[in-house]
């Protein structure tokens, strides 16, 4: 427990001991006592003055203006049996992004969140939003500049979002008997496809978007795991970055690391471009696990099933079970296309979720 948890930990016990205490020698006087001796007073003495100040940008730095702030102070409260309470505040930014908070007396300020059409809140975006006010034991403290706002981030969605097919529970695993030899993965059907020496079987995929091979090095005792697409015209594009509309170029044949335990290589967003006609895909990469006996790679995929390079997902405002039925709806079209070996046509989303609100999908 740090000094200021502990601070306030025996400041609630003085407040209950000294509450016991009027209520055993004022008996039904102890409210005026406690009003007399100003505890309200004392405890509001121990908060600071707030003040904040914030900017909101777009990841390309341009000032998001309209946004809706989400703000929680805590403070000091005279109910027991923890003496703290928190205030709920909104603020909305203005024309340059910008917006100021003052909620009075407190001891933290918490930036929860920022809302907008069109954009989207992420928390690894801003990994500053917790400020403190007040303090002891030479904690640091926050002091707010109304002439430097503290900086957030909103990712501005791209006009021409589409429905995608989507893969959190995506993994690839290769153990030690199976090293160096090539395997496939189907984004369409999400399945592995079916190797060569094995009967077709709907465990298995027929067609190949992602190819991959895992070498277990006896020597150095690593696994170099390379990573290529299928078929004429293909390629990985390897970034560190989550980009929201597929490279247009600068695809390679192969793209290859060496997997070490618990340790994300720096270029964990892959960009496949596959098939022909081309359909694209994003894999994050966001777990390795990898023993002498096997490696395991986690991560989550996206795909764009219509043959354009978006890869940011439309919002669909369903209820789970009917928006369930609308994407498998849409899920189930796309393949059916793509196994004949034609794209499927891009569906108009807007006029078919307008459509699904007044029930008529």
């Amino acid at each position: 427990m740090d000094i200021k948890s502990r601070g306030i930990v025996v400041i609630g016990c003085v407040f209950v001991v000294t509450i016991f205490s009027f209520r055993a020698c004022a008996g039904d006087r102890a409210p005026d006592v406690a009003k007399t001796l100003g505890i309200g007073a004392v405890i509001g003495s121990l908060s600071t003055s707030i003040d904040f100040y914030g900017k909101l940008l777009d990841q390309d730095d341009r000032p998001i203006e309209g946004a809706v702030v989400t703000i929680h102070v805590r403070h000091f409260s005279p109910i027991p049996p923890f003496f703290m309470g928190t205030k709920y505040l909104s603020s909305k930014t203005g024309q340059d992004g910008i917006f100021e908070v003052h909620p009075g007396r407190g001891l933290d300020l918490f930036i929860t969140e920022f809302s907008k059409e069109g954009y989207e809140f992420r928390s690894d975006m801003n990994p500053e939003h917790s400020f403190q006010y007040g303090g002891s034991g030479g904690e640091v403290v926050f002091v707010p500049d109304r002439d430097n706002p503290v900086i957030f981030r909103m990712r501005k969605k791209l006009q021409e979002r589409t429905f995608l097919f989507s893969n959190r529970d995506w993994g690839l695993g290769i153990n030690r008997d199976g090293s160096g030899e090539d395997r496939a993965y189907d984004f369409v059907e999400q399945k592995r496809t079916r190797p060569a020496d094995r009967p077709p079987n709907n465990r298995w995929s027929e067609h190949c978007d992602l190819r991959y091979r895992a070498t277990f090095d006896e020597e150095a005792g690593e696994w170099e795991v390379v990573f290529s697409s299928c078929g004429i015209g293909g390629g990985i594009f390897a970034s560190p970055d989550e980009l929201f509309e597929a490279p247009e170029g600068e695809y390679r044949a192969e793209w290859s690391f060496m997997a070490k335990d618990l340790d994300l290589p720096g270029d964990h967003f892959l960009y496949v471009k596959s098939r022909s006609p081309s359909v694209y895909s994003r894999v994050e990469l966001t777990d390795i696990r990898a023993t002498k006996e096997h490696v395991r790679i986690y991560g989550n995929t996206t795909t764009n099933p219509y043959g354009d390079r978006v890869l940011d997902a439309v919002d669909i405002p369903l209820e789970s079970t009917h928006r369930y039925r609308f994407e498998k709806r849409l899920k189930s079209e796309a393949q059916a296309a793509l196994r004949e070996g034609r794209l499927p046509e891009r569906p108009k989303m807007m006029a078919l979720i307008e459509a699904a609100i007044r029930g008529e999908e």
